[in-house]
């Protein structure tokens, strides 16, 4: 008898906990609806809401959020979002998410003509004053994004801005907070596509956020193509990319703001173009068609090289590998080897572009460029 009591209330319970959430979700939707919509001056839609209340878990379905700053364009649709809630921290307005989960959200940026990200502003306190200990300590332990794209709309680059596409986008955050150094530590998987053609890889772990910033992690590229890419670096180059996939290893060692980061990089299957007569235009303070000719192999690839970015987190220095110094001092001994042969047409000027070109490269080239100057200026009895 006492178990078939048992059982019915336990029957009973369920049923009501089922009703009760059933009847809870419409409130929980329009609430969020609302709160949102208030917070980012745009109407937001939510498609369904379920609520699980024995696992404290609310899941939205075909959330779309407007963008605040471009009309006819999203900021982020997700097919599903999941939160999952510390219940009995959200009782004490404490770390309330334990999992947020985004099941192929489509996310726009924008950066703009001053290179700022352009991300939406949050009137959260509708310009009321917030009561003391009203708001909650908001901590994400997970973030997980499933099928996911992501669109960059750059204007500081070009004019029409240049837009660079990441699609089967697949990451995993885990966060995690340390109450004795109270800092926040970040593991961080991801991967994806990059113009549906180049893949990438990111695993890196540390402190992110709170200085002194401390971290490590690797980076992967393969297979990118580059000639979407030129605006980032045409300016400052005398070459354009007609054709080339980059390949890119990179380790990142970041010790409370000093970073080190060595990266091996190879270019297959190059065509570049010169801008202007590439005898003239100057790459590296050398003639263009000889530092292409010396960075280049017969199968049209460069690398792999060697590059390093050291020095100071916000402001870090760029240093060539030795692959690159290499091909540098040869398109540098090309050059002098042409001064050598106008010696009897010019040759007190070509011993002086011998020496500026020296000067350029540095170390050991310099000192046998002045040599060859010195040489030319006894010959000319100067």
């Amino acid at each position: 008898m006492f178990w078939k009591k048992f059982f019915i209330a336990i029957g009973v319970s369920i049923i009501l906990v089922f009703i009760a959430q059933l009847m809870a979700a419409p409130y929980i939707k329009d609430l969020i609806t609302k709160k949102a919509t208030d917070a980012l001056g745009v109407g937001v839609s939510i498609g369904n809401c379920a609520i699980s209340i024995l696992k404290g878990k609310i899941v939205l379905e075909n959330v779309d959020i407007p963008s605040p700053q471009y009309k006819d364009e999203h900021l982020i649709k997700a097919k599903e979002l999941s939160i999952d809630l510390y219940l009995t921290l959200l009782l004490f307005k404490k770390r309330a998410l334990q999992n947020l989960t985004l099941i192929q959200p489509e996310l726009v940026l924008h950066r703009d003509s001053t290179g700022t990200l352009q991300l939406p502003q949050f009137d959260i306190a509708s310009g009321k004053e917030v009561a003391k200990g009203s708001k909650f300590e908001i901590f994400i332990k997970s973030l997980i994004v499933r099928n996911g794209s992501l669109k960059l709309v750059d204007h500081l680059v070009s004019t029409p801005p240049t837009v660079i596409t990441f699609s089967d986008l697949n990451c995993d955050i885990q966060n995690s907070l340390s109450f004795v150094e109270r800092e926040i530590s970040t593991r961080l998987e991801a991967k994806g596509t990059i113009e549906g053609q180049g893949s990438f890889s990111i695993n890196g772990a540390g402190n992110f956020i709170s200085k002194p910033r401390s971290f490590e992690g690797d980076i992967k590229i393969e297979n990118l193509s580059l000639p979407k890419f030129t605006p980032y670096y045409g300016k400052n180059l005398s070459i354009i990319v007609k054709k080339g996939n980059l390949y890119l290893d990179s380790r990142a060692i970041c010790d409370k703001e000093n970073l080190d980061v060595t990266n091996i990089a190879k270019i297959e299957n190059v065509e570049v173009e010169p801008i202007g007569d590439p005898s003239q235009t100057i790459l590296f303070e050398l003639p263009t068609i000889y530092v292409i000719e010396y960075f280049k192999d017969e199968k049209g690839t460069i690398g792999p090289f060697e590059f390093k970015i050291v020095g100071n987190l916000e402001k870090p220095e760029f240093r060539l590998g030795p692959e690159i110094e290499r091909a540098l001092k040869q398109a540098m001994m090309r050059r002098i080897s042409e001064g050598v042969q106008q010696l009897l047409k010019k040759p007190q000027k070509a011993g002086e572009k011998i020496e500026e070109i020296g000067k350029v490269i540095g170390g050991e080239a310099q000192e046998k460029a002045k040599q060859i100057k010195e040489k030319l200026e006894k010959i000319l009895g100067k």
